[in-house]
């Protein structure tokens, strides 16, 4: 039966009535951060405006001990724990919840870009109501993801501004009848003269600039300092208030580095006694106090991309005159002469502006009565009356679609769950120098020593390790990072491989393959690590390497590499010397695949050896970022003939080229020895085809090659070791490898944390039309 919107509207108030228990997800006060002061705001406003309904609140925290939650919070997750996600819902769906309520913001859950959430999402049996803190015009492939994604497993999605709602249509294809438009909530002040409240903090006779929120360099504040000296030539009395403590996760990082540049700053342009800061998070009373102080707010931001400003709401709502750039937020809000925009990072411009309206007081008031009138819409009482709104639709479309309009399926498409992860035997070949090359069964053999690739391999795991959230992964990370650090030679900017067992060197230049390997796991920490105690280390190896690659002659060694430097561009994407390593090898592998490439042999070389397809897998990384479609169609075609090549006629079972003469071109092919370097290439090679595809082929594919290691092979017989977590060698013709190395145990462990995190960052979702 067709829906109408009209049947929709009449259904909503009827469910309106049964709305009694509301979840609201996202940080909470007392914990420091915008979206803490949000989710608590509007958690509040919900309560107070609509007594019968019960509110609680289920914060995510980013510390072991946590905050002294008020008694509204119920539930608390850990942030990089997927586990509590899951318990989460679990508790949301036994309580009885008739609707969850989520703050997104990429920053605050934990997993790549916040995917975590999707774990919990996934599992929630009510509907949801999502409130988008960062939209982006420009999001990398993660970030799509995982936006779309939640966009998919919400009922409706809350913007807070009308280029929020267009930005979401036209980039990430929301239906516009799934979104909510609702003003950021404020307090509700008087239209106070700003004389009333300066003695409170010295300023009386003065006229009061002020910018307050956590600091952080995006905010742009030195800009209104440099502009003060100009200022202060026509109004000497001004005096500019910097309001707020230095953002928790930039003093983690950084400490105070940035405000001590600001006071250095007033000091050097001689208005330091002109500078006001206030280094302290404050109550909405205190605030209030200040914002009712100021003559003119500004906010100086530096990101144009930033659709919502709870500081700009609060003083354009207070009636403030206001002056900002340009961003998207401000653009919509001050509009209409309720403020005066300036150019980005343009003190001059600023210091006219400020002058101008210090100068013209008629107008100066004119502008805040027009922004005192334009905020009575944004009132928390108005706002939480337009998110019950919301909260009706989604029940009711709920209610007349009862299947909701999408199907979820997990990257598994097979009966049966990964394997738990068990990290006894890599510990066991961990020692305090690094990990171990070989073992004989499962005890470490001394003899063998160490190699810088197995230890990049090792560092690639703990990075995975950590994106699920495991407290294990910083102190193996730092441990396989010393050694990669140690392995460095600075004379001839080389990495050594081997060493023995007393930590002698057994020559001066490592393989071409270990230095690219070496890169691949220094970029993997760059782009995904959150633990700023690794990226100085790592960084530094990576830019003194890097170089070195395009020496090399191994297709393999630049592969790998290409893996690292595409992770490492992810998050340090204006590099440009990375970025033209980037190009120069792309185009090699290219140019090696249209050299040797037929219609009976679409490969890169004249020979298939060993970790095959990363070949394939870095041209296809390259061609999406550079961006360049013959990479692509070349990656693609390639990877699709390998799969076909390495499927076994009978059973349809992976069967890697075997290491015993591999496989020349017009040759016989090796079936034996089979490695598990092949099958963790093929893992991590048609997982990144299916982000790119979305095709479910290259899921099964990521499967089939994962289910070797549990015993879907030629020889039906398990390489993985339950009980230790560790991997046998590979197979020969008749028997496994019983000896449990370390390239098998980790090409194993970073095939199942890779499709662990694809599960949780990728989940497949079909859309229906409704």
């Amino acid at each position: 039966m067709a829906v109408s919107k009209e049947m929709l509207i009449a259904e909503q108030g009827s469910v309106n009535s049964t709305l009694s228990r509301i979840a609201f997800v996202g940080n909470y006060l007392p914990r420091r951060c915008g979206i803490a002061t949000f989710t608590t705001d509007l958690c509040e406003a919900i309560a107070t405006e609509f007594s019968e309904i019960t509110c609680f609140a289920m914060p995510v925290n980013d510390i072991a001990e946590g905050y002294a939650y008020p008694p509204r919070v119920r539930f608390e997750l850990t942030e990089r724990d997927i586990e509590s996600y899951r318990r989460a819902a679990g508790f949301l769906n036994i309580n009885n919840v008739d609707l969850t309520c989520l703050q997104f913001e990429y920053g605050i859950f934990g997993g790549r870009m916040g995917s975590h959430i999707l774990a919990l999402l996934r599992e929630l049996r009510m509907p949801v109501v999502t409130t988008l803190h960062t939209i982006l015009v420009e999001p990398d492939p993660y970030q799509r993801q995982v936006l779309e994604e939640v966009a998919t497993l919400s009922d409706r999605l809350v913007v807070m501004s009308n280029r929020g709602k267009d930005i979401l249509e036209e980039i990430y294809h929301v239906p516009p009848e799934k979104i909510d438009m609702i003003s950021h909530g404020i307090p509700d002040v008087p239209f106070v003269d700003p004389s009333f409240h300066k003695d409170l903090f010295g300023v009386e006779g003065k006229m009061v600039l002020l910018s307050f929120g956590l600091l952080s360099a995006n905010k742009g504040i030195e800009n209104v300092i440099e502009a003060l000296p100009a200022v202060l030539v026509d109004h000497p009395n001004v005096v500019y208030i910097i309001l707020g403590e230095t953002h928790p996760n930039v003093k983690k990082v950084d400490g105070e580095a940035y405000r001590l540049s600001l006071q250095w700053l007033a000091r050097e342009r001689d208005v330091e006694s002109n500078v006001i800061f206030y280094n302290r998070f404050v109550s909405l009373e205190e605030l209030n106090e200040f914002i009712g102080a100021a003559d003119i707010y500004i906010t100086p931001y530096l990101n144009q991309a930033q659709i919502t400003s709870g500081t700009l709401a609060y003083t354009l709502g207070a009636g403030k005159a206001v002056i900002s750039t340009p961003y998207w937020y401000a653009e919509e809000m001050l509009a209409e002469d309720r403020g005066v925009l300036v150019p980005f990072g343009d003190p001059p411009a600023l210091a006219e502006k400020i002058i101008d309206l210090l100068d013209d007081e008629a107008r100066r008031h004119a502008m805040r009565k027009r922004a005192y009138l334009f905020g009575r819409d944004m009132i928390w009482p108005q706002v939480a009356r337009r998110y019950r709104e919301s909260f009706g639709r989604a029940r009711a479309e709920r209610r007349h679609f009862s299947n909701p309009g999408f199907t979820v399926k997990a990257l598994d498409k097979h009966p049966g769950e990964l394997p738990p992860l068990r990290l006894d035997h890599l510990h066991h070949m961990t020692d305090e120098t690094g990990i171990l090359q070989h073992a004989i069964f499962t005890v470490p053999n001394y003899h063998e020593g160490y190699s810088t690739d197995d230890n990049a391999r090792a560092l690639i795991v703990s990075a995975l390790l950590e994106d699920l959230g495991n407290q294990e992964a910083f102190e193996l990370a730092s441990r396989y990072l010393a050694f990669i650090w140690y392995a460095y030679n600075v004379e001839t900017r080389r990495f050594r491989n081997f060493m023995t067992y007393q930590r002698t060197w057994r020559e001066a230049n490592g393989s071409d393959d270990s230095h690219g390997r070496a890169l691949w796991a220094l970029g993997t920490v760059l782009g995904s690590s959150h633990t700023p105690a690794l990226h100085s280390m790592a960084g530094w190896l990576f830019e003194q390497a890097l170089p070195a690659i395009i020496d090399t002659t191994s297709p393999r060694a630049w592969a790998f590499a290409l893996i690292g430097i595409h992770e490492y561009l992810r998050r340090f994407a204006g590099d440009r010397r990375a970025s033209q390593v980037r190009e120069e090898l792309a185009g090699r592998l290219l140019a090696l695949y249209q050299r040797n490439r037929s219609d009976d042999w679409r490969w890169y070389e004249e020979g298939l050896t060993y970790c095959n397809a990363a070949l394939p897998h870095a041209l296809l990384m390259c061609g999406q970022s550079i961006p360049n479609a013959a990479m692509i169609d070349a990656g693609l075609e390639s990877l699709t003939w390998l799969a076909e090549l390495q499927r076994a006629d009978k059973g349809g079972h992976f069967v890697p080229i075997g290491s015993n003469g591999f496989y020349r071109r017009g040759g016989d092919r090796a079936r034996f020895d089979q490695q598990p370097v092949e099958g963790q290439a093929m893992v991590s090679a048609c997982l990144e085809a299916y982000r790119f595809t979305r095709d479910e082929r290259w899921n099964k594919e990521a499967r089939r090659a994962f289910e070797w290691f549990l015993g879907r092979n030629d020889l039906n017989l398990s390489i993985y070791d339950p009980t230790t977590g560790g991997c046998r060698d590979g197979l020969h013709p008749d028997r496994p490898n019983e000896n449990l190395g370390a390239e098998s145990t980790l090409a194993f462990l970073q095939s199942l944390l890779e499709l662990r995190l694809a599960e949780n960052n990728f989940l497949s979702v079909e859309t229906r039309s409704r």
